[in-house]
């Protein structure tokens, strides 16, 4: 989950070294297919999660998001109308090819996302924190 979210520049291409895949990329995006969740309908309970974690941290936008090989998907949101963005410029890529939560007070100031389109322009994206959803099998 994540509480803040992308904005949409579908101009962009996966770029490794802005962010960086997985080690095990493979098994991860086997595990995200074998779910069959892309692409589905909204559901309440992922709504709810959204709702309260932007309540919770008193943030504006708050998504459940799954990254397939080409772009960051929104299963729930609040706080932005778009339902998908490229994967080239999201946070959640990077949260995900770590372990535990990624926090980034400013994200001007992070290396790795400082030049993303959705920093320098709209939204001005500034804080994130997101953690990666991990199977039983990891």
């Amino acid at each position: 989950m994540q509480c803040c979210q992308m904005n949409a520049s579908e101009s962009a291409v996966f770029n490794p070294q802005l962010t960086a895949e997985t080690d095990n990329e493979q098994q991860r995006l086997a595990a995200l297919y074998r779910f069959g969740i892309l692409d589905t309908a909204p559901e309440p309970q992922f709504d709810r999660l959204v709702t309260l974690a932007a309540q919770f941290f008193d943030m504006p936008m708050a998504s459940v998001t799954f990254v397939d090989e080409d772009r960051q998907w929104f299963k729930a949101k609040i706080g932005s109308e778009i339902s998908q963005g490229p994967r080239s410029t999201s946070f959640c890529s990077v949260a995900i090819a770590q372990d535990g939560v990624m926090v980034v007070h400013d994200a001007t100031q992070d290396t790795r996302l400082k030049k993303f389109d959705n920093v320098t322009g709209e939204p001005h994206l500034r804080f994130y924190a997101g953690a990666p959803l991990v199977t039983a099998e990891g």
